[in-house]
């Protein structure tokens, strides 16, 4: 999604050498421990417009658009798809079960639902019409699961995209077993004690806000069975490993 930078002439500057320069300077500044240009991988639906809020609380007017190498959703690319050269990076995760109820309450959001490009005639999104056809984006592959009633569309995950939550985290931040994409994961449930910790171990601005945006509504119900949520657990407890989450 953004880049962070402390200065958009850091930036800038990046911009106008070539790729080869740009990495030797990049690599200087993370060597001497004083990163200028942080991007931040966001995955959907775990505190990104959060996490930028907080950068901009420090850092007013340095939050960038990247440039892309590959027909992908501008907020939610992949690394590789990132043409910039950044210093670190870093991702926020949630856990697995309060990201498909944040998830669907935004699809039946007024934000969504009140915008006649986001849904098809059956109420599920529509990504051709709502970012662009043949662009990529991760949640094209549960949006057929979407259902107004929040049990029937855990239903269909289950049936349809198992394991949805890790396999996402996975495309983004790659296996279990191997190096992480970033260089730092940060829990959106502590997104402001762990951001702020990041913050001072680069010695930037630390954020001045705790303010929690861009919440789907929170009076729209997700009611789990105890089969659900047992067999959602079963089927994310790679995610909930990785990040040291509890069941429920």
């Amino acid at each position: 999604m953004p880049l962070f930078v402390t200065d958009i002439e850091t930036l800038k500057a990046s911009r106008a050498l070539p790729t080869e320069d740009a990495e030797a300077a990049a690599r200087a500044r993370r060597d001497a421990g004083r990163p200028s240009i942080l991007y931040f991988l966001h995955i959907p639906k775990c505190g990104g417009t959060s996490a930028a809020h907080l950068w901009r609380s420090s850092y007013p007017g340095c939050v960038a658009t990247t440039r892309l190498n590959a027909k992908s959703d501008i907020k939610h690319c992949r690394l590789h798809e990132v043409s910039d050269i950044y210093d670190v990076s870093f991702a926020t995760v949630r856990h697995p079960l309060t990201w498909y109820e944040s998830w669907w309450r935004y699809v039946q959001s007024p934000k969504v639902k009140d915008r006649p490009e986001t849904l098809d005639e059956q109420g599920r999104p529509n990504f051709d019409t709502w970012i662009g056809e043949g662009v990529w984006h991760p949640l094209r592959r549960i949006a057929h699961c979407h259902d107004s009633s929040f049990s029937t569309f855990i239903d269909n995950v289950i049936s349809d995209q198992p394991g949805f939550v890790t396999n996402m985290y996975e495309e983004y931040l790659g296996s279990h077993q191997s190096t992480s994409t970033v260089d730092h994961i940060i829990k959106m449930e502590d997104l402001h004690a762990s951001f702020s910790a990041l913050c001072r171990s680069y010695g930037w601005k630390v954020p001045t806000v705790t303010k929690h945006e861009n919440q789907s509504l929170q009076s729209l119900t997700t009611d789990w069975s105890s089969a659900q949520i047992e067999k959602m657990q079963s089927l994310e407890s790679d995610a909930l490993q990785r990040f040291d989450y509890e069941a429920r």
